[in-house]
């Protein structure tokens, strides 16, 4: 079998250029254990996404349970908006994991290329991500690092949710301890080390996320990770006048520092600036397919760019168990 070296963070990838029936186009990503490739289906010609991760970097890193885990929980969930396994691969060196590919890269990287979006576009990627959301927590899972990084948008400019490796199960009386996400998506109670309800902490998560879509930088001005914190644990953000009063609501509602005052997820999808989108969705699902998906029914305005500078163009990193690290794919979540 053909192999291609990478190596990253001192890890060494051996990408396999044939697999089965795959055929590897591309390297799209590195991260500290793990590459992923463009790969094409030579049976059906379709493109797919192919995590790469070397068995023993897993096991030097003692994340091969976590690994595990994580691909068993994708495995287990089936919805438009979340991110599709395919199949897993166990070759001698690395396991693929084979997956949705989405060719408009994540949300972060989208907002960026692309300038602000047109506010129907908003809306329907917003929906299509609370839609995300509100199903893992119905699963009573809990995400744990909602971000604009782990949100992905396919060709057909829909949007969804990736990255499970934060993930974890939880119900409506269980409360976690694991401090874990990305510090400025991240919870007050999180930040201060309380313990906290997991699905309540996506929910301020994905206040960040609506924010960041609607002013294009993230709310907090703090450059260190103190007056973050400072500014996260007392809610202090500024609300620009220029965004609509019905997005300015689910904003407010899920920035609340006490996390039993925040909106749940229903509260979100039952708000009267996705009422018609959860409307149309119940409309799609009764009705067979009339119209072909290959072409978007949303456009992207250029009018008004993004922030070339600011925090909504760096990459935070991810918190472990109170400790900052850059390691992206680093398993460690209990």
């Amino acid at each position: 079998m053909t192999m291609l070296e990478v190596t990253e963070h001192g890890a060494e990838v051996r990408i396999p250029l044939n697999f089965k029936q795959y055929t590897m186009e591309k390297v799209i990503g590195v991260g500290a254990l793990s590459v992923v490739c463009l790969v094409r289906d030579t049976i059906l010609n379709q493109r797919y996404a192919a995590k790469i991760v070397n068995r023993q970097t897993l096991v030097d890193y003692n994340c091969m349970k976590y690994f595990e885990r994580e691909i068993r929980l994708m495995q287990s969930i089936n919805h438009p908006n979340i991110i599709h396994v395919v199949e897993i691969v166990y070759l001698t060196d690395v396991i693929v994991v084979v997956m949705d590919y989405c060719a408009n890269g994540d949300l972060l990287t989208f907002l960026i290329q692309k300038g602000r979006l047109l506010p129907n576009l908003q809306k329907r990627l917003f929906f299509q991500i609370a839609n995300a959301v509100n199903y893992l927590h119905s699963k009573n899972y809990a995400h744990r690092d909602l971000k604009l990084e782990n949100i992905f948008i396919d060709s057909n400019c829909n949007a969804k949710l990736g990255d499970f490796g934060l993930t974890i199960e939880t119900n409506d009386n269980s409360l976690l301890s694991t401090f874990c996400g990305t510090m400025y998506y991240a919870a007050p109670e999180v930040l201060m080390l309380q313990k906290y309800d997991g699905k309540k902490s996506d929910i301020w998560s994905l206040g960040i996320v609506l924010y960041s879509m609607s002013t294009g930088t993230l709310p907090w001005s703090a450059t260190t990770p103190n007056d973050v914190k400072e500014e996260v644990c007392k809610g202090e953000y500024l609300l620009p006048e220029s965004i609509p009063r019905y997005v300015a609501q689910i904003i407010e509602g899920c920035l609340r520092v006490n996390p039993a005052d925040r909106i749940c997820i229903k509260d979100i999808l039952n708000s009267p600036w996705l009422k018609q989108e959860v409307e149309q969705a119940r409309k799609l699902a009764r009705a067979p397919a009339t119209r072909s998906l290959n072409t978007p029914h949303f456009a992207i305005s250029n009018s008004q760019s993004l922030k070339t500078t600011g925090k909504l163009l760096t990459r935070p990193v991810r918190m472990v168990n109170s400790e900052i690290q850059k390691l992206d794919d680093l398993y460690t979540a209990k």
